[in-house]
């Protein structure tokens, strides 16, 4: 990983503290003008400016003590590209780049670029103090008619030019001047050849300059083509800039101009004056061989040089890459000079950081260019060449074969092994590589007796002494690649989690919590996907964010073991803290087996917090939008939640379905119950209310049918029984009579309204008892098990209150359920017994909110003993059964069976 020392933070991750720098006024001027913003910080200003330049710091000033006025980084700055800038930038960041290192292995030229080079200096001639220069033609093939284009351009721009007077006439005035300074004139008819192109022209304005600038379009097409398609490119004849290792150090740490430097700057600063006025005291010999006798341009006597080698040390570090090129030459047998050549340096990047090998790689490079350099601008050819370096891992790379590395390491190889012969490569110590003073920064005497200018003193040794190899068995030859470390600091305070109150549902917030989880394990490099896992996961910790915020005191105590103040609102319920740093109430019943957690020890939320309020809307939703009464219950199952009661009426209030379904006229004033309703000691279903609801729709194949409902209703217990039927005869009243009382008993009173169908019902039921009846011999026996069956008067529903209120709550779940679809029949029949246990689990009494108090009677206690918590209805399964169709038919089978 690489750090930078001395730098002045310039972006804060993170927005923890975002109520500081949240806007709270605002001065907005007009396009392209300045902005400004008033925060908790102080006033910040936005504006524009250059994107590829270093950004200015906005500032703030704040009064302190002592009257003292302190200036600090605002919160942000806004930035837009500047476009006239592009190309001066370009240029810059092609010379801070890693490939302009200010020496090129120069690329061959192809065939056009050479013609391009030809017909340059074939054309071009000086007229009156101007160069002329002639169009690259690519061929003298005809070119295509282009008049019909320029000219259409040319009205469209006279129809600019009338209407327009002032744009009219500052165009004139562009065209007058071309003529004017004889950079254009009138083309003559014996002028026009057959080459002949027709450029359109149009004028750039631009809002900020009153000059109009006139544009000739090389690139406007005709039949498809344009003039530049008929032009050559010819060659790149541009060079790169170099560049300091005091000046990037400066860049590197974000410094401005008028910022003063710091102390080691400043110290590297001064050795560098020092070393340049100590520059000019510096003799450097011009000829490289001072002791050899030249008899020939281009070649040495016998007497003079015996052997010339040519030897190039290369080097990286993180500052800078440099290479130094040295002439080895031998006099007789025993006398050697070693003479500096040429030296290049080159600073690494500061946006881009690149690895220790990869520097030394290009160094390599560097190396290979600067010896093609050297050879080809001198007339003396060197008997042997020789490659020094001190990187062992670059000079395996160099061994091997470039296609087994990737494209940055697999490109520089083969441009390395294009110049250079993979023995003339060899390995030399760091301490005996003269390369490696020109990447430090560290200052260097330098004399012309330097080892700088003189050499390495190896090289003045014997041959057989210079090569060293290192043990490279066990080597590793792979690229080693930059990787990125992530150092999280955790305080414990913070928890993954969004923002509460961005969510309407409890179920997605804890979904998004799960993706935050997800995003987690996979920066850690374990595969995660969201799962029921994940989703597990979330809910204790929405849990524990939820506790922070609501009672962080009271959090805080109870970790450190201690006893919670008797002010704190959780002092009544001897809160406990779980493995997973949770709050729950405390009990005494921690030793009851098969009981659930959550039961014996509810975990505390505050019912005012935004995580409680989605956990009660979910309840509510999930509970058919039922009464708060049931909400309170289900949640008392698994959560304490402080306010519960007025929690659940306030979600209640909000949610748009209970408000819309719910809208009821003034209710009349009631009556005295009847006898039925007040009846005790009696078994459910003794006494009870019929009434018949639907239709719903039923998916049968391709069709649909009606199906409908059969609602029992124990008029003392609150009860209820739900069978299905297949239509509204009486016949499948009859059928839906004998199921409940098969399963609850036969009632001894049944209440009804007037439908035909009941009444059918009646005269049905009993003719049936009279044939029965007429065995004298069991009159006696059933004569208990007659029914006596009641109606309400005619045109009074609300005599039959007891069912109806029922049947409304049992649509309100279909209809939240179904959603106006329609399920298999099996499907439906499941529904309905859903339906049926949520109501009979309803309370009857008050829901205490008092951890002492018993729990609420339901009519589950008298028909199951207990209070029912199934889950709630899921998706719908797609399967199909028949049911009986004919209630005599279903009587022979019983009779069939009871035989």
């Amino acid at each position: 990983m690489f750090c930078n020392k001395n730098v002045k933070p310039s972006v804060l991750i993170g927005q923890d503290n975002l109520h500081l720098i949240a806007p709270t006024k605002t001065i907005v001027g007009h396009k392209n003008q300045p902005a400004a913003t008033l925060t908790a910080l102080g006033w910040c200003v936005h504006g524009v400016v250059s994107a590829h330049s270093s950004v200015p710091r906005s500032y703030t000033a704040s009064p302190i003590e002592d009257d003292v006025l302190v200036t600090t980084p605002a919160p942000c700055t806004a930035t837009a590209p500047i476009h006239p800038d592009e190309e001066l930038n370009e240029l810059v960041r092609q010379s801070f780049s890693f490939e302009s290192i200010g020496i090129h292995n120069k690329p061959r030229q192809n065939t056009e670029e050479v013609r391009a080079l030809a017909i340059l200096e074939e054309t071009s001639r000086l007229v009156d103090g101007r160069w002329e220069v002639g169009l690259p033609w690519k061929s003298d093939n005809p070119m295509p008619n282009s008049y019909p284009n320029a000219y259409k351009r040319l009205k469209s721009v006279e129809k600019k030019i009338f209407t327009d007077k002032e744009y009219g006439a500052r165009y004139r005035e562009r065209i007058h001047h071309l003529f004017i300074n004889n950079y254009a004139h009138q083309v003559e008819n014996v002028e026009v050849g057959n080459r002949t192109w027709y450029l359109p022209h149009f004028g750039v304005d631009n809002p900020n300059k009153r000059k109009l600038r006139v544009v000739f379009d090389a690139a406007a097409p005709s039949d498809g083509k344009n003039l530049n398609d008929f032009l050559l490119q010819g060659p790149d004849l541009l060079e790169s800039l170099l560049g300091k290792i005091l000046i990037r150090e400066t860049w590197k740490n974000n410094m401005k101009w008028d910022d003063e430097l710091s102390e080691e700057l400043y110290t590297l600063f001064r050795s560098w004056i020092v070393q340049m006025n100590e520059a000019n005291n510096l003799q450097i010999p011009r000829w490289y061989f001072n002791q050899a006798e030249s008899n020939t341009f281009g070649g040495l006597s016998a007497s003079g040089i015996t052997t010339l080698q040519l030897h190039l040390f290369c080097d990286a570090s993180p500052q800078a890459i440099a290479c130094a090129a040295y002439w080895r030459a031998t006099y007789g047998r025993d006398q050697v000079t070693v003479t500096l050549i040429a030296s290049k340096c080159r600073v690494t990047p500061i946006r881009k950081p690149v690895t220790i090998p990869r520097l030394e790689l290009q160094s390599a490079v560097l190396a290979c260019r600067l010896a093609n350099t050297i050879k080809s601008q001198h007339r003396i050819n060197p008997s042997a060449t020789y490659y020094w370096t001190d990187s062992t891992t670059v000079l395996n790379w160099i061994r091997n074969d470039c296609r087994n590395y990737k494209i940055f390491v697999a490109n520089r190889l083969g441009e390395i092994d294009d110049l250079s012969n993979k023995t003339e490569w060899n390995y030399v110590s760091t301490h005996r590589n003269i390369a490696d003073i020109a990447t430090k920064s560290c200052r260097y005497k330098l004399n012309s007796e330097c080892e700088w200018f003189r050499g390495p003193n190896f090289l003045y040794e014997d041959p057989a002494t210079w090569i060293a190899e290192p043990a490279t068995e066990n080597m590793k030859l792979n690229e080693e690649d930059l990787e990125m470390v992530h150092v999280i600091s955790d305080s414990g305070d913070h928890l993954p989690v969004p923002d509460p109150t961005r969510f309407s549902s409890w179920l997605r917030l804890k979904r998004s919590t799960a993706r935050v989880l997800q995003f987690i394990e996979k920066c850690k490099k374990k595969p995660a996907d969201l799962n029921a896992e994940l989703l597990k996961k979330a809910e204790p910790i929405l849990m524990k964010f939820s506790q922070k915020q609501s009672f962080p005191i009271e959090v805080e105590i109870i970790k450190r073991n201690e006893k919670i103040h008797r002010d704190s609102r959780l002092r009544a319920l001897t809160p406990i803290m779980d493995k997973n740093g949770l709050l729950r109430v405390g009990g005494r019943i921690d030793a009851a087996k098969d009981i659930d957690d959550d039961f014996k020890q509810p975990v505390i939320l505050d019912g005012r917090h935004p995580v409680s309020r989605l956990i009660v809307k979910h309840y509510h939703d999930t509970a058919a939008h039922g009464s708060t009464e049931m909400i309170v219950n289900e949640l008392r199952q698994k959560y304490w939640i402080l306010n519960m009661r007025p929690t659940v009426r306030s979600v209640a209030a909000k949610c748009m379905y209970c408000r819309i379904r719910r809208v009821a006229p003034q209710p009349p004033r009631l009556g005295d119950l009847p006898e039925a309703r007040i009846a005790h000691h009696f078994r459910p279903f003794t006494n009870c209310g019929l009434d018949l609801f639907g239709p719903m729709q039923v998916a049968m194949g391709r069709r649909r049918e009606k199906r409908y409902g059969v609602l029992f209703t124990c008029l003392t217990v609150r009860a209820v029984h739900i069978e299905l039927v297949y239509s509204l005869t009486a016949d499948a009243t009859i059928m839906a009579i004998r199921r409940m009382a098969a399963k609850r008993g036969w009632p001894k009173t049944l209440f009804s309204d007037n439908g035909t169908n009941l009444r059918g019902a009646e005269t049905e039921l009993k003719k049936s008892y009279l044939e029965v009846l007429s065995d004298k011999g069991l009159q006696e026996e059933l004569a208990n098990r007659l029914v006596e069956w009641k109606f309400i008067s005619p045109g009074t529903p609300h005599m039959g209150g007891a069912w109806e209120r029922l049947i409304r709550s049992v649509k309100t779940a279909l209809n939240v359920i179904l959603k106006e679809r329609a399920p298999h029949e099996e499907t439906l029949l499941t529904l309905l017994a859903e339906v049926e246990n949520m109501i009979n689990s309803r309370p009857l009494s008050h829901v205490s909110v008092d951890h002492r108090d018993e729990e609420a009677l339901t009519p589950n206690h008298f028909l199951l003993g207990s209070s029912s918590n199934l889950p709630r209805i899921g998706t719908f399964n797609d399967r199909d059964l028949r049911l009986r169709k004919q209630w005599r038919y279903s009587t022979e089978v019983v009779d069939y069976v009871l035989v």
